[in-house]
């Protein structure tokens, strides 16, 4: 102690009535958990400073309006259909003033992921802008797309959706005929499909979401200014990984589980303390929920009354998120 300030080493123990002005002081810059913890650890310390910071950065508007993106999940194709035209995917684009429908089908041309026709609009793309650069003609361009096998063990498009080759303008001499591999063309296409899931999910980091339910707040990602606006779940769609979110304006929106961001999802509620009526999902939208019962005290104790209450009343039923019993240090318990 020095002049009346206690201290811990080198760091200032900070009086409960303060700490929520210093919490504000450390966030003033706005960085991450890790960063604000790191200047706190030079010259701060007060009981459970570590839980109050990630409190405070958890549930900063501004800070979860500006985070990053999130991981990408782990790849999930479409099945592949068994037999041809079963299943299509369409989409339109527009090339030089022009409308285009284009249609691919899901057995003949195996998708990578649930974005298959818009790898096909780029590929289309392409190939009709070189062809009017080069001045050729687009039919036969698009014909030599779909006689060209996807794999060296499968044959091409054309020749698994209509079950023969195809004719073109290419000599050959072999004849037209119908061919007879359905179910192998299936296996193969299975295998491919499992062998693009695994390079895709090694190659990109990916992590599974936890699924969301209606009535919780989130947070959702701005396409155009890169921000990330509140919401709330109102739906989960019979889709893979949608959800109908509810935006504050009133409108619906159909988002994927990667656009939307639990809010607060990294800020575990207090164990030790008696439940508020305040404590749900919507605490996290606080501009600085930090108050942590800092009105009804004036000394630098952590709240002793609470503590005592759990030791005599709920004894070693305190636990971390990890599992392990949480005891309080006694020099921070009230004299009996």
């Amino acid at each position: 102690m020095a002049d009346g300030v206690i201290f811990k080493g080198r760091q200032v123990l900070i009086p409960k009535p303060l700490q929520a002005d210093i919490l504000n002081q450390l966030h003033n810059s706005h960085q991450g958990i890790e960063k604000t913890r790191r200047l706190a650890r030079e010259s701060l310390y007060w009981p459970n400073i570590n839980r109050d910071i990630e409190k405070l950065v958890s549930s900063c508007s501004i800070c979860q309006e500006l985070q990053p993106s999130q991981t990408r999940e782990p790849l999930e194709p479409h099945e592949t259909p068994s037999t041809p035209w079963t299943k299509l995917a369409t989409d339109l684009f527009t090339l030089d003033n022009n409308n285009y429908l284009l249609i691919t089908d899901y057995h003949s041309k195996y998708p990578q992921s649930n974005g298959l026709v818009e790898r096909m609009v780029r590929t289309v793309k392409t190939l009709v802008k070189k062809c009017k650069r080069s001045k050729q003609d687009i039919q036969i361009a698009l014909l030599n797309l779909r006689v060209t096998p996807l794999d060296p063990n499968l044959p091409s498009p054309a020749e698994i959706l209509f079950g023969r080759p195809v004719r073109t303008t290419l000599p050959s001499n072999h004849p037209p005929q119908i061919t007879q591999k359905s179910q192998q063309v299936y296996e193969q296409l299975n295998e491919r499909r499992g062998r693009m899931k695994g390079h895709h999910d090694t190659k990109v980091k990916v992590k599974d979401l936890p699924p969301l339910y209606p009535g919780q707040k989130v947070r959702i990602l701005d396409y155009e200014r890169k921000t990330w606006s509140p919401g709330e779940v109102i739906k989960v769609c019979q889709e893979p990984r949608s959800y109908d979110i509810c935006t504050p304006n009133g409108s619906i929106l159909r988002r994927n589980r990667q656009h939307l961001r639990e809010l607060g999802h990294a800020t575990p509620q207090p164990q030790h303390t008696s439940p508020q009526p305040h404590s749900t999902p919507q605490v996290h939208t606080s501009k600085v929920p930090k108050q942590l019962n800092f009105a009804n005290g004036n000394n630098v104790q952590a709240p002793p009354k609470v503590w005592a209450t759990n030791e005599h009343e709920r004894k070693g039923t305190i636990k971390t998120r990890s599992g392990r019993i949480v005891v309080p240090p006694q020099r921070y318990l009230p004299e009996v």
